[in-house]
């Protein structure tokens, strides 16, 4: 009857965490979208935005190694349209990442993730092919806090990153930067979810003058669960990313594929 008890206040004390991860995740929200309206008034209509279509593709793979740990790989791939405007996604490379993940879970609807080291290489989305290169390497940390209703379950998702970056004429510089997502994921048809999220970027560092608003993006798609531990995602993201000149906007609307894994040693 102990055991029975213990467990109970168990439970009752996870209960009790949600309303307050719930507040929390509203008022980061509500915080973070209210940064973003200086930076998206900023200049009146002198604003510039540069209109760039892209393709992405991402393969996201979990090995399950604990009753609580896993270990993962995320290499994420994208090509752009050639021109502005262009709706030739295929045109070109822009982007190929790979990053290392451990996930801890810490509690019922609480994930620990960390990224000890990702290796990003990627070409301006604004300028020739030849003419800028940027090498980047993160050390990302990430938690995500998770909660579900019974009509929709809704996710929060918090990373906070340090960034490293070397270009084509050997500058180099390093940026933080926090990430906040809210996403509503349910099922519509059987073996099918919609997936709707936002995610708000945010810099910080001593280089940045302008864009403490980093980006927006916004995801709508499908995700289809082919089997217990794969799934496949299709649909479209749009991104508003703000300058380092603080007056110009790249404005992105990308095809997004992703392919997720998620296994075991006994599998």
């Amino acid at each position: 009857m102990k055991l029975k008890m213990d467990n109970f206040k168990g439970m009752k004390r996870i209960k009790t965490l949600k309303p307050a991860y719930e507040r929390l995740s509203c008022v980061l929200f509500t915080v973070l979208f209210m940064l973003q309206i200086p930076a998206i008034a900023q200049q009146g209509v002198d604003r510039e935005y540069i209109h760039m279509n892209h393709l992405w593709m991402d393969f996201d793979f979990e090995q399950k190694i604990a009753e609580k740990v896993k270990l993962g790989v995320d290499i994420p791939w994208r090509r752009q349209s050639l021109e502005e405007g262009s709706l030739k996604i295929y045109d070109r490379f822009h982007y190929f990442g790979f990053r290392l993940w451990t996930t801890i879970n810490l509690a019922e609807d609480v994930d620990l993730s960390i990224s000890p080291f990702a290796y990003i290489y990627s070409v301006s989305a604004t300028n020739d092919y030849e003419e800028l290169e940027n090498w980047e390497e993160e050390l990302r940390f990430t938690i995500r806090v998770r909660h579900a209703p019974v009509d929709a379950a809704v996710s929060h998702r918090y990373a906070a990153e340090r960034r490293y970056f070397r270009n084509y004429e050997e500058n180099q510089w390093s940026e933080f930067r926090f990430r906040y997502r809210l996403q509503f994921n349910r099922e519509v048809f059987k073996y099918y979810s919609l997936i709707v999220n936002d995610e708000i970027f945010i810099n910080m560092g001593n280089d940045i003058s302008y864009n403490i608003f980093d980006m927006n993006r916004f995801f709508a798609g499908f995700r289809r669960e082919v089997c217990p531990q794969v799934k496949i995602t299709a649909g479209y993201r749009n991104i508003l990313e703000q300058l380092p000149s603080g007056e110009t906007f790249n404005m992105i609307h990308a095809m997004v594929f992703t392919l997720s894994i998620n296994s075991t040693l006994s599998d």
